[in-house]
């Protein structure tokens, strides 16, 4: 069985011609047991390693996802979009609750 990758939330901030894209996915199938969550930074559409975030702890990649969308703003990128994907874990993820 493969790896399944799934979207639940992104966000995208754009600073001058850079992009910054921010995922959580999850990961599930291959030679994974059970569920896993990746937190993955994406600048100017190349994935920048070695940040990717895997760990089976929901609680973990939330706080990973929040701080780097604090640091963001704090260092002057602006909001250019983003979405929430139909799966279980959207609202858990998702900071416009906040």
């Amino acid at each position: 069985m493969n790896e399944k990758r799934e979207p639940i939330i992104s966000r995208t901030y754009g600073k001058g011609t850079d992009t910054v894209q921010l995922f959580v996915t999850r990961i599930s199938g291959g030679a994974i047991d059970g569920t896993v969550f990746q937190y993955e930074v994406h600048l100017n559409n190349q994935e920048q390693l070695p940040k990717p975030l895997p760990s089976g702890n929901k609680y973990e990649i939330r706080k990973k996802w929040t701080n780097g969308l604090h640091d963001l703003v704090e260092d002057g990128w602006k909001y250019k979009g983003g979405a929430t994907y139909d799966t279980a874990e959207a609202k858990f993820f998702d900071t416009e609750s906040l």
